[in-house]
Parts: structure tokens; sequence; C-alpha cells
């Protein structure tokens, strides 16, 4: 339902922003009820600072690559260039946006830029190079990747200045920081893996060890979105 996608786009809006700002530059707090409009705007907000996002992360794992930047450099990184969390903009908690959505569930426009929100992780392009990778090298790819985030997890997790850093930028930087070292490891970058599911995608939805090395990987960045991280 609306309330699942809701929470979907939460964890998306933890590695985006908005760029939607009043006239003076200030940010639009919502009381009370919003309206369907200003429900739109921050929606449409959210599309905008995706696109952004993920041009930034490109940046990053090819700074990664370029500069051989610890997590704490990269981290430093897009702390300064990083958007704005739009909640914060609109001073909405997720079960406030949650709650908007369902509210506004059934509305055309609405539904519309869910869609096009939760799917904008997908190549805005096609990748032939994705036709060229198999099943099993995207599984290979996908345990190398949950292999480099639990030791990432596990260094964040003993740093000392661990209670200093940011939900959002470190699960940001996070992504980057494994995707450079896929990228080293295999030569693929993260539109080509993309396309890969995308092409594989019957196969790999009925397979066990792609199942299983998902939820793996689902499962470490739960430790990095927990509020416990931060304490």
């Amino acid at each position: 339902g609306t309330a699942a996608a809701g929470a979907c786009l939460y964890y998306l809006l933890r590695e985006d922003g908005s760029e939607a700002k009043e006239a003076d530059g200030e940010p639009k707090k919502i009381s009370g009820e919003a309206t369907k409009e200003q429900v739109i705007t921050i929606l449409r907000g959210i599309l905008k600072s995706q696109e952004k996002t993920k041009a930034l992360m490109k940046e990053f794992i090819k700074d990664i690559l370029n500069e051989d930047l610890t997590f704490e450099q990269a981290y430093e990184r897009v702390l300064q260039k990083h958007p704005d969390d739009p909640l914060e903009q609109y001073g909405l908690t997720m079960p406030d946006f949650d709650n908007l959505l369902d509210k506004y569930q059934h509305d055309p426009q609405i539904k519309d830029l869910i869609v096009r929100i939760m799917s904008s992780s997908a190549p805005s392009e096609p990748n032939p190079r994705g036709q060229t990778i198999d099943k099993a090298k995207v599984i290979q790819v996908h345990e190398y990747m949950k292999q480099e985030l639990q030791k990432l997890v596990d260094y964040i997790q003993k740093s000392s200045t661990r209670s200093e850093l940011d939900v959002k930028n470190v699960t940001l930087t996070a992504q980057a920081f494994v995707g450079a070292k896929v990228q080293k490891k295999f030569g693929l970058t993260s539109e080509d893996v993309e396309s890969a599911v995308i092409y594989n995608h019957k196969e790999l939805a009925v397979d066990p060890d792609f199942v299983r090395v998902n939820i793996a990987i689902q499962t470490i960045m739960n430790q990095l979105i927990v509020p416990q991280f931060a304490m």
C-alpha cells in the first residue's frame, strides 16, 4: 500500500535532499494538514534531489578511486556536497509524511510522482554492458558488496568518532565507498551492476543465493540506519 511506499521513500530520503524553499531562502515548514499542492511540491523536490544525488554518487566514487580516499576523507567530501533532507526542511517526520501519502493515495498526480521516485534508482538509459553480465557474476558481485559493506560497518562501529557522524551521510558514503570497491575489483560501475540486475531479474528473483545475499546486504545497511548507531 501507500504506507509501505512512504516507508521506502523515507529510506530514499535518508540519502537525498530537496532544494524546494520559499522565496526568502528559508525551508517551508508544514504545520497541521498539508494541502495536495504542498505534497506535490515535496515529492517534486525529492525527485529533483535524487537526480542530483545520483550525479554526486558518480563524482564521489570517482574521487575515492582517483584520490584513494579513506572512509573519513570520503565522508567529509559527502558532508560538504550532500543535499539537505527534505523532511527536515519541511518539518516533517517519516510518520507525518507516510500519513500524507495515505491521505492522497488515490490522486493520479501523487501516484505518478511516487512511482517515479521509487524507480529513480534505475538506469536512466539502457546500458548494453548489463546484457553481457550473467546471473552468476551478478551474485558474485553482490557477495563481494556484502563482505565489503560488513567490513565498513565494523570499522565505523569501532571508530572513536562514530558519535559525531551523521547517519544519512554515513549511509551515502558507505554506498559510494563500496561502489568504488566493486568498480576497482570487477571493472563494473554501479550502472553496469544495476543494468545487469534488471536484465537478469527473472532468474535472480527466484535464485535463493541472490535473495539471501540481498537480505544480508539490507540487514547490514540497517546497522547504519538504526538509532543505536549514533549512540
